[in-house]
């Protein structure tokens, strides 16, 4: 939350990419890999890092989103969280 405010959350305008076919299929695979399209994923740790990585997935009429931290120990979701760092 922006100092000074009572809560409410930033506005951030989203990012959207134009992409190649060869990224669009490497995204998808991470999609599927990790059924991202039916994960219930909501962690925080933008107080370790400054960051955490909103990823909205939209498809044939559904439509998710994940909050993925930055920072993790376990290094799941690295190879995903790597990718699109480069985007």
């Amino acid at each position: 939350y922006p100092a000074g405010t009572t809560g409410n959350p930033q506005t951030v305008k989203d990012k959207s990419y134009k992409t190649s076919e060869d990224i669009f299929r490497k995204l998808s695979s991470y999609v599927e890999t990790y059924d991202l399209m039916n994960a219930k994923i909501d962690e925080c740790a933008r107080c370790v890092d400054g960051a955490d990585y909103v990823i909205t997935i939209s498809s044939g009429g559904k439509k998710n989103t994940v909050t993925i931290a930055g920072q993790r120990t376990d290094g799941k979701y690295a190879d995903v969280l790597d990718f699109i760092s480069k985007l």
